[in-house]
């Protein structure tokens, strides 16, 4: 009979899974979090489903499961970080992390995140700046994806964007959303289950 992880379990389980395909314990810790939250939400397509792919990426190359982020100051409210070919979660950390402390002094704070890997749930940054008060908006540059009207070749990257806004005694309020009818990422799982395409990246 099939074991159902919980959480934890799972969570443990794909830190395992990362820290055996040369990925760094921080990082493997910052991925298991982050796909662990996805599933936990009910998005399958970035849950642990991606955990396969990404420890084949780490192994093949695609992303540098050792690297550390490189975080920068530009201006007086803009922040670069070099996610130097690694995977994005800790990238995006430590932008946030930097914002949070010159918005006290800016009011705003744009983050330009650069030499990522595959982004995550767009919804989760924007969620958690809205946890410490701030308006918060997201989006990321994709592939080629979308046909144009009347088409049936990608064209257009689906753009993912996300916005989240804090509430008195509420959770924030998140919006996340692609520009694409259906999330690639759903597409792909359904693909994989209909055995059209192989379970490889």
């Amino acid at each position: 009979m099939p074991h159902r992880l919980s959480l934890p379990e799972l969570e443990t389980l794909i830190r395992d899974v990362m820290l055996n395909s040369r990925v760094s314990p921080a990082t493997a810790d910052s991925v298991a979090r982050a796909l662990t939250r996805a599933e936990a939400e009910g998005i399958v397509s970035h849950g642990a489903a991606r955990a396969p792919v990404y420890a084949e990426q780490a192994l093949n190359g695609k992303a540098d499961g050792l690297a550390e982020p490189t975080v920068e100051r530009t201006a007086a409210a803009t922040i670069r970080v070099d996610a130097r070919a690694g995977f994005a979660f800790p990238a995006i950390s430590a932008g946030l992390k930097a914002a949070y402390a010159i918005l006290p002094e800016t009011g705003i704070a744009a983050i330009g995140i650069a030499n990522s890997h595959h982004f995550g749930v767009a919804g989760h940054p924007v969620e958690d700046a809205a946890r410490q008060g701030y308006i918060a908006l997201a989006f990321s540059n994709t592939p080629q994806a979308m046909a144009p009207w009347g088409g049936n070749q990608g064209l257009f990257g689906t753009n993912p964007i996300a916005f989240a806004f804090p509430r008195q005694d509420r959770p924030p309020l998140v919006i996340d959303l692609s520009l694409s009818i259906a999330a690639r990422g759903k597409i792909v799982l359904a693909a994989k289950a209909m055995g059209l395409v192989p379970n490889s990246p």
